[in-house]
């Protein structure tokens, strides 16, 4: 019977894929929301509601390294953490906690992988002045003995809604005239002197007819 030579680079691949899976996040964010939604001006009240899950793998391995932490953040101002665990069901209120990051050990997150376990996180603050790209309403890291990050899970905070200027449409100004009343027609100083006369003549025709009735 042949026997095939394995190559050591085999192993080496085996190796690097077995610590990839063993490396994989361990806990997924779901169930999350905020309230109100869209962007908001700077000091309008935000809460943030969320739900962290501990998929177990099989039933042999823990919820959470113990040796692992949790860090949570956020980018609102005067934040104010309330975590809830539940664990089977049966939920632990942990320590409230204010200031822009939580960490929650992994002795506090790691149990059999028997159990079920979840982390009820609400989140209260305020929306900061400076609002950037890099800031989240929500941010969860999965972190090492080291300090390395081994997973994220975010809620981005939005940005400045850009404003684009529109052309505004004055109105268009008719001219107007002011139209000023046609005066009456007065009579000239001629007029009115052959209009006297006139009347004269007729007086002192009358007055020579009624003295020649007399006689």
């Amino acid at each position: 019977m042949m026997r095939q030579n394995v190559r050591p680079d085999f192993f080496l691949v085996v190796f690097l894929l077995t610590g990839i899976i063993a490396g994989a996040s361990a806990f997924t964010l779901a169930e999350t929301s905020v309230s109100p939604l869209g962007y908001q001006p700077a000091g309008t009240p935000v809460t943030v509601t969320a739900v962290i899950e501990f998929p177990r793998k099989d039933l042999t391995s823990d919820t959470f390294p113990a040796s692992h932490d949790l860090v949570i953040s956020t980018g609102l101002s005067g934040a104010r953490w309330e975590p809830v665990l539940v664990l089977d069901g049966r939920q632990t209120r942990l320590p409230q906690e204010n200031g822009g990051t939580l960490t929650i050990g992994g002795m506090y997150l790691s149990y059999p992988g028997t159990q079920e376990l979840k982390l009820r996180l609400t989140l209260t603050g305020t929306m900061p002045a400076d609002v950037s790209p890099s800031k989240d309403f929500l941010r969860v890291q999965e972190a090492d003995a080291q300090k390395n990050i081994l997973a994220t899970g975010s809620i981005a905070m939005p940005g400045v809604p850009l404003i684009i200027p529109t052309e505004t449409t004055l109105p268009t100004k008719v001219p107007t005239t002011r139209k000023l009343p046609t005066p009456l027609p007065s009579a000239t100083p001629t007029q009115q002197s052959s209009a006297g006369l006139f009347s004269g003549i007729v007086a002192a025709a009358g007055a020579a007819l009624i003295a020649a009735r007399q006689n």
